[in-house]
């Protein structure tokens, strides 16, 4: 008589391990982290997602998958300013940040400080600089397309959008709500014009 086979929601559990992997990061966590946040056996978790640079990576890509749903549309707003869609593309990435069933921050941000050590697999880190690449020439583009940016201009404005959100995604790490967060992105535009 053979065992009934385990099954579970491969989704919601991705979700659980990228949580894992964004508080502790890739060095932070171990195999018996991630066994037992999910309540699964290795073997089980190495047949799902392979392993652990695997499960790295798919957390990365659950998570922008997130992200682009949540702060992605904000740019698409159909007849407002290009000054107002950056506002709200800043505020989203802080609603994001401070959600209250995920860590606080930035799964990206976080990756991307680790990357820089000789914690992350060399394949890793090169993903981590094409996200953080993608990042910036997206930006380049909707500055270039909406408001008629040359490129220079066009990075120069992206760099300044990217900063102001890793901040943002930073000080959410460091425990501002989002109101607290409102406000500063609030400030930090006042007088601030992209059209």
């Amino acid at each position: 008589m053979t065992g009934r086979q385990r099954t579970f929601d491969k989704d919601a559990t991705l979700v659980t391990i990228m949580c894992v992997f964004w508080r502790n990061g890739y060095a932070g966590t171990s195999m018996a982290d991630l066994t037992d946040a999910t309540g699964l056996t290795k073997p089980s978790l190495y047949l799902a997602y392979g392993n652990k640079e695997d499960m790295f990576k798919a957390s990365l890509g659950n998570y922008l998958q997130l992200q682009s749903e949540a702060i992605g549309s904000a740019l698409e707003a159909p007849g407002k300013t290009v000054t107002h869609r950056i506002i709200e593309f800043l505020r989203a990435s802080a609603r994001a940040a401070t959600q209250s069933d995920r860590p606080l921050g930035c799964f990206v941000l976080a990756a991307s400080c680790e990357a820089h050590s000789d914690a992350l697999p060399s394949g890793t880190k090169q993903l981590i600089d094409n996200i953080n690449s993608k990042a910036l020439d997206m930006l380049v583009a909707f500055f270039k397309a909406q408001a008629g940016d040359p490129t220079d201009r066009a990075r120069s404005r992206a760099e300044y959008v990217l900063i102001l959100q890793s901040g943002v995604m930073q000080m959410a790490l460091r425990g501002l709500n989002y109101a607290s967060l409102e406000r500063a992105i609030d400030h930090a535009m006042e007088g601030k014009s992209f059209d």
